[in-house]
């Protein structure tokens, strides 16, 4: 049985209750949609999606030191868009050969944890092919729930867009 995902910027609480609907939404969808992407591109196949409107949620930008990816959304919950968003982003290092991704969330204040999977999926095709994966401008309740997570543990997360740009150019 499916159930609806959980928006996480509904949760507000201890840590632990935080966790449980990190964890609750991950069950449901999480990272089995961009693991099966990875699996897909691994093999030398595109994955299955749908395409529309949901190219509209971000923007791509090839700069000498990196790929940078602003959202253009404030929410990402949709299981098609998070799917869609995570195809999008594995093709750039799987076809398009992209090795140093920054992922610009300024203005972003809620995803669902089946996007922080595509986000940890991401990070390991970038790290398998020697590249490198960064965020910035990360909203506080963005933040609170990455660190939750740990994603900062496995992902630098830079204040704003040329810090983030500098550091990697200097890595």
């Amino acid at each position: 049985m499916v159930r609806p995902l959980t928006p996480l910027r509904c949760v507000r609480g201890s840590e632990d209750a935080l966790r449980e609907a990190i964890a609750t939404t991950a069950l449901d969808c999480g990272y089995l949609g961009g693991y099966s992407a990875l699996r897909h591109l691994q093999r030398g196949k595109e994955p299955a999606m749908s395409q529309g409107p949901y190219e509209q949620m971000m923007e791509v930008e090839q700069i000498p030191q990196a790929t940078v990816v602003r959202f253009k959304r404030r929410t990402i919950l949709e299981p098609t868009a998070i799917q869609a968003i995570g195809g999008q982003l594995l093709r750039l290092v799987g076809e398009e050969g992209r090795r140093t991704v920054l992922l610009n969330f300024q203005g972003v204040e809620s995803l669902t944890s089946a996007m922080l999977g595509e986000f940890v999926v991401l990070q390991r095709a970038l790290s398998e092919s020697g590249g490198r994966l960064a965020f910035c401008c990360v909203e506080p309740f963005l933040m609170q729930v990455f660190k939750v997570v740990k994603l900062p543990d496995r992902i630098p997360i830079y204040d704003d867009e040329p810090r983030a740009l500098q550091a990697l150019s200097q890595e």
